[in-house]
């Protein structure tokens, strides 16, 4: 190094004096972040300027007080969990044996995560026939979103872990035919400065709605179903005595079948005789009878003739 006036030796002098004074100590600054700076990274790159001692090995990275890692660059790449809200930050030099040459002033910077849109997909403006739809949305490439928290009609549903992919889903159960309102927010989860889990919103979609209405189906009226039955040999089983007819069983309505039809025949004989005998021996004695009457021989026939049908109904 050299001085304004081009000599070199009365400032290596110097400076090399300045590195046997133990109290003597090379301040450098941030680069980012700075102090009071808000950013939105959970995972930030931190950047601070090289230290002017040519001496200097490596570099302690203080995060929130705690040594957070070390480095032989003058920046670090924070890999733990993700920072949101306040935090502070400082870093300190080392040359060789361990001696602290120098160091960055601790500065406090915050994480505000920016808050990614998130788009429905379905149901939005439409009106659907079923009390059971899978609610659709988009989420970004981008992306640090951990679950989702489901609204509908202004209160929360469901909270549903995300999934691998831009497009998320799930299937709900409604109650009722009318519209409905619904929106899906995205969370992550960080460390505060104290090293306490914090819950933060880094998601968010628009409310949209849609229309459950049901249609009445009427049914189609349709035949009676003709139904046909067809007698088996199982229906009429040989062991069944009231199904069953045995051959002397058979003979005998058979035998009774013959005399029932030469009674009937006889009936009809007997009756014929007695309307012979009723109609017919009347009339023959009452023609005898006026035969003779008008030959002047004998009397009237009339009492013979009621004599005859007396006797034939006490016969009867």
């Amino acid at each position: 190094a050299t001085n304004n006036l081009g000599s070199t030796s009365e400032f290596s002098l110097n400076f090399t004096a300045s590195l046997d004074n133990p109290n003597y100590r090379i301040k450098f600054n941030p680069v980012y972040p700075v102090n009071e700076e808000e950013i939105t990274d959970t995972k930030p790159l931190l950047d601070w300027e090289s230290s002017v001692d040519p001496t200097v090995e490596r570099y302690l990275v203080y995060l929130d007080g705690e040594l957070n890692a070390t480095t032989e660059e003058s920046q670090y790449q924070y890999a733990g969990t993700k920072l949101i809200g306040e935090h502070s930050w400082s870093v300190t030099a080392l040359r060789a044996g361990d001696v602290e040459s120098g160091e960055m002033e601790e500065v406090t910077f915050t994480v505000n995560p920016e808050v990614l849109e998130l788009t429905l997909e379905y149901p939005v403006d439409v009106t659907i026939d079923n009390l059971n739809p899978t609610l659709q949305w988009t989420d970004t490439e981008e992306s640090e979103v951990e679950r989702y928290h489901v609204y509908l009609d202004g209160e929360i549903l469901e909270t549903v872990e995300k999934i691998e992919g831009t497009e998320q889903e799930l299937e709900i159960t409604l109650t009722e035919e009318k519209e409905y309102s619904w929106k899906v927010e995205g969370y992550t989860t960080g460390i505060d400065n104290n090293g306490e889990e914090i819950t933060q919103k880094i998601g968010e979609s628009s409310e949209e709605s849609f229309t459950v209405e049901i249609p009445v189906v009427i049914p189609t009226p349709t035949a009676a179903p003709t139904v046909t039955v067809t007698p088996t040999p199982e229906s009429f089983p040989e062991s069944n005595p009231v199904n069953t007819v045995t051959d002397t069983e058979e003979e005998s309505l058979i035998a009774l079948s013959g005399e029932g039809q030469e009674e009937g025949t006889n009936a009809n004989q007997a009756i014929t005789e007695v309307v012979k005998v009723v109609l017919v021996t009347p009339l023959i004695l009452l023609a005898g009878g006026l035969a003779v009457s008008a030959a002047g021989g004998g009397t009237s026939p009339l009492p013979a003739l009621l004599l005859f049908t007396k006797r034939f109904r006490k016969k009867s």
